[in-house]
């Protein structure tokens, strides 16, 4: 189970009652994919399974790794 499947949906339930005018998007896909979208600007910050950092990454966090660009 990935951790869109596994964690986001609570997450977002939390943050959905924290602050209701709150806009989400949400793309799901391999770390990979993950780390192409916030290496191009496509996403402001991304969760990966994994504790590989790609090059051009200016911030991470592990064990379950979440980096923004």
């Amino acid at each position: 189970m990935s951790i869109a499947e596994y964690l986001l949906p609570g997450w977002l339930i939390a943050l959905r009652t924290q602050r209701p005018d709150t806009a989400v998007s949400l793309l799901a896909g391999n770390s990979a994919a993950v780390a192409a979208r916030l290496l191009a600007g496509e996403a402001d910050l991304g969760f990966v399974e994994g504790l590989t950092v790609p090059g051009g990454s200016t911030a991470w966090s592990s064990p379950m790794t979440a980096w923004s660009s």
